[in-house]
């Protein structure tokens, strides 16, 4: 088995190379959400750090738990594909009055809402944070496309900027990024890979401590939440 998964890494890393050079020799290089720019960090501020690592770690944790749970229901009492169909309905049903009347911006992947976060002044509800956590288990739920992993990015960021809001702080920027390492390492419980992720995503080397504590913090809190 051991010899099978070393073949088996080997062939993945040989595939990584082969796509990224790829996509560099077609694209150009890039950046999936640019230089945002960030304000020097200090020792004093590392308590900020530790109260979005708190939140965003303790959200990423319910936000898996609540999709098992809500699935492991699902496929318990809709088994038939009529049952099927009138629950996903049902969800694309809840989530589309949520965009005619609460707020659009939600919708899609999260992309546009995090580059809005990053690069201008705009703030965010605290119903907004929690329809960026709701409608991701709704996608999912109904079998959308939507996946997990950059809405996982989006519901972090925005719940960053509204933590960034609160303290009335200068790092609005930094927290949107804070928040989507945490949040994200709450999800998976990697937060070596989330901050990684992140960083690669922004090139902001300068914030590259705060970035590690606040996965590691996020993922120790995830952890305390549920083990798995």
């Amino acid at each position: 088995a051991t010899q099978h998964f070393n073949r088996f890494k080997t062939s993945l890393i040989a595939a990584v190379i082969i796509a990224g050079f790829s996509s560099q020799t077609i694209s150009g290089s890039y950046l999936y959400l640019g230089y945002p720019k960030l304000k020097s960090f200090n020792a004093l501020d590392i308590p900020y750090v530790a109260v979005i690592a708190l939140v965003c770690g303790f959200s990423g944790a319910l936000f898996g738990q609540t999709l098992i749970s809500l699935s492991r229901i699902k496929n318990r009492f809709f088994t038939s594909a009529r049952s099927l169909l009138f629950f996903s309905l049902t969800c694309g049903f809840i989530f589309s009055l949520c965009a005619i009347f609460i707020d659009h911006s939600f919708l899609g992947s999260g992309k546009e809402q995090i580059m809005t976060l990053l690069f201008s002044d705009q703030n965010v509800s605290w119903y907004e944070t929690l329809i960026r956590f709701f409608s991701p288990i709704l996608t999912y739920l109904a079998g959308g496309a939507g996946g997990i992993f950059a809405p996982s990015l989006a519901a972090g960021g925005t719940i960053g900027e509204f933590l960034g809001q609160l303290f009335q702080t200068d790092y609005s920027n930094l927290f949107v990024l804070l928040g989507m390492i945490a949040f994200l390492s709450g999800v998976t419980r990697a937060p070596f890979t989330s901050f990684i992720l992140v960083l690669e995503m922004t090139d902001r080397h300068s914030a590259i401590l705060p970035m590690m504590l606040v996965a590691l913090l996020a993922s120790t809190v995830a952890r305390i939440v549920h083990p798995k």
